[in-house]
């Protein structure tokens, strides 16, 4: 089920979360309209938000000196710490830098199962999330199929540690940044579109995605506390 944007403003403050996302998306518009192929009807993409989200992309990632100095290095600090292998995920056009740490991968045939822990830190605000995932591949006429089977979104049962060790890594590195629980990256906002097409099967408007990555589609399973974070952002 869908949940749109909301929350108890007595107990919290997510409005951080909010004002960013309205500052940089212009909500309300398409991304394509019917006179797209006129640059003059494109105003999506001419929104001072978006002019600043590519900038803040080309910034941060077209330069690779100050992607692997200044992100690429987090995750492969991290990795190595942990004694885990480290893979960056930030693929194409995305407000963060992402990436997982491999906790175990075991083949059989043309059939993977794996366990990793994946980190994302939004260029846009002061925001970061961690989730865990059980998933799949099969091997078919060389062609892959991944899928993901659950995510954890706590620190729980087997993925508590790592979880926590994680986290408190993120933290230490950016001492001022937030956790964004699971409940409210699931939440969407009506309106809410993006340049780069997400899954089609993936929730429309979905905070996760304005913030982070498309590597979630919003209606997986999960497993933990999908509030998990939340009261570092109570008043």
């Amino acid at each position: 089920m869908e949940q749109n944007f909301s929350f108890n403003s007595e107990k919290y403050d997510y409005w951080p979360v909010y004002e960013t996302i309205n500052h940089y998306y212009p909500i309300g518009i398409l991304p394509d309209s019917p006179e797209a192929a006129d640059p003059a009807w494109q105003i999506y993409h001419q929104f001072k938000g978006q002019r600043a989200l590519g900038k803040l992309i080309e910034v941060n990632f077209a330069d690779e000196k100050v992607y692997k100095d200044q992100w690429e290095s987090i995750g492969t600090d991290l990795g190595k710490g942990l004694n885990l292998r480290s893979e960056g995920t930030t693929y194409g056009e995305v407000p963060s830098y992402s990436f997982y740490l491999e906790l175990s991968n075991i083949e059989a045939g043309n059939h993977t199962v794996f366990k990793r822990i994946h980190v994302a830190i939004s260029l846009l605000g002061p925001f970061f999330t961690i989730w865990g995932v059980d998933g799949s591949m099969l091997q078919l006429n060389r062609r892959f199929y991944q899928a993901i089977n659950a995510i954890t979104i706590s620190p729980f049962e087997e993925y508590e540690q790592i979880f926590k060790e994680a986290y408190q890594k993120i933290k230490t590195r950016f001492p001022d940044y937030k956790f964004v629980p699971h409940d409210l990256c699931n939440m969407t906002i009506p309106g809410l579109e993006f340049r780069i097409h997400s899954y089609p099967m993936a929730k429309k408007g979905l905070i996760y995605h304005a913030l982070f990555n498309y590597l979630l589609t919003g209606y997986e399973v999960t497993r933990g506390n999908r509030y998990f974070g939340s009261d570092y952002w109570m008043k």
